[in-house]
């Protein structure tokens, strides 16, 4: 019971930092702007912590670290990959304008989404907490047989 409760208190701190960290340093613009980070506050995503302590509380330990670890590693990986496919698709269209081709508007916006939240944030968050999962149904079934 007491590592349930240590459990707890070390990812309700981890999110509180992680989240403070997130707010002031990436979703502000300065030092360094994270679009991921700044759509997650706005529209109140990072409230997975939540779901991280049910799962602590319902003695799923390996998950809430591993949903913990895939909220904060999904903004980082999603900002990076997502910025990354923003670029190269942005360059396609502008190698398509500059060659003559005529491209349409509904093109060119879709050029500048940015695939950070969704399919990569939610994937990676998704991922670990199956992965966590997983590993707390081998360690019950190891533990009792």
């Amino acid at each position: 019971m007491k590592k349930k409760y240590v459990l707890l208190s070390i990812l309700t701190w981890s999110y509180l930092v992680g989240y403070i960290l997130c707010k002031f340093y990436f979703a502000q613009g300065k030092p360094m702007e994270s679009y991921t980070a700044a759509w997650l506050f706005r529209h109140s995503f990072m409230y997975t912590w939540i779901i991280v302590i049910l799962f602590a509380v319902f003695n799923k330990p390996f998950t809430a670290i591993s949903t913990t670890i895939g909220c904060f590693l999904g903004i980082v990986i999603g900002d990076i990959l997502g910025e990354w496919v923003r670029t190269v698709r942005i360059e396609k269209v502008e190698v398509m304008i500059k060659s003559g081709i005529e491209v349409s508007k509904e093109v060119e916006a879709k050029a500048y989404y940015h695939f950070g939240v969704f399919p990569i944030w939610f994937s990676v968050i998704f991922l670990l907490l199956i992965l966590g999962f997983i590993v707390d149904q081998i360690l019950k079934q190891k533990v009792c047989p």
